[in-house]
């Protein structure tokens, strides 16, 4: 499975362009990018000003972490 390091990072990108307009804010809201077999999604309870790419969760449709450390959104 492709580590989706581009997508991460463009995932990182649209976190701080949406807190820094102001509709992120904290630890609320969150980011995610539908792929082959589930998704990449910010976790849980992320200070969007310092998240980055290995941050990033990987998940399947049915809910099962399939890459990452911390819990999904």
């Amino acid at each position: 499975m492709s580590d989706y390091l581009e997508l991460k990072e463009q995932i990182v990108a649209t976190c701080l362009e949406l807190e820094r307009g102001g509709y992120l804010f904290g630890t609320y809201g969150n980011v995610s990018v539908r792929v082959a077999g589930g998704l990449l999604i910010t976790p849980t309870r992320a200070e969007y000003r310092t998240i980055n790419p290995a941050d990033i969760v990987t998940v399947a449709f049915n809910g099962e972490v399939l890459a990452g450390s911390r819990l999904p959104s």
